[in-house]
């Protein structure tokens, strides 16, 4: 990684620092409600094969996604830049005895031996990497074990307004 990487990914780190106070309040990043949860679980047990898994989290945040594996039974580990972020998760722990392991690190080169996990997961995590292409790259060839292993990336849902002219009719 180049200086002017490095520094970037600094500063990424600290925005998101900062961001970890109120980032789950903010409309799309928390989760509100029971029915919200449920329906989020509802989705993954839909695409997910049978059995306890081996989680990534990659670029975690406050863990509200790998959180929701935990809770179906999977082993999660949550990776993030934010040292602010990774303190979140063990604060939202029910309980009921659920553990989420949270590991600093770059989204972009996780430091992860080959076959370390069944499913690599991110949410609003791509637009924010400055290669997301190597990371996908990266998560393919270091992270998951085998073709069947599972890549679920969900961005935000963006809403793109244009305005139709007489010249585009």
């Amino acid at each position: 990684m180049t200086i002017q990487e490095n520094q970037i990914k600094q500063t990424i780190a600290r925005i998101w620092d900062v961001s970890s106070e109120t980032y789950d309040s903010n409309e799309g990043h928390g989760i509100k409600s029971e029915a919200e949860r449920e329906a989020w679980k509802k989705v993954f047990k839909n695409l997910l094969p049978p059995g306890r898994l081996k989680v990534l989290d990659v670029g975690c945040g406050t863990c509200e996604i790998g959180l929701l594996f935990a809770e179906m039974g999977h082993h999660v580990t949550g990776l993030d830049l934010s040292k602010k972020c990774l303190q979140k998760p063990g604060k939202k722990l029910p309980e009921e005895g659920l553990t989420v392991f949270s590991k600093k690190g770059d989204a972009e080169a996780p430091p992860f031996k080959a076959g370390s996990f069944d499913v690599v997961v991110n949410r609003h995590l791509l637009w924010t990497l400055p290669h997301p292409d190597t990371a996908v790259q990266n998560w393919k060839k270091k992270c998951l074990w085998k073709e069947e292993s599972l890549l679920l990336s969900m961005e935000s849902g963006m809403t793109v307004q244009s305005k139709q002219t007489q010249g585009d009719l």
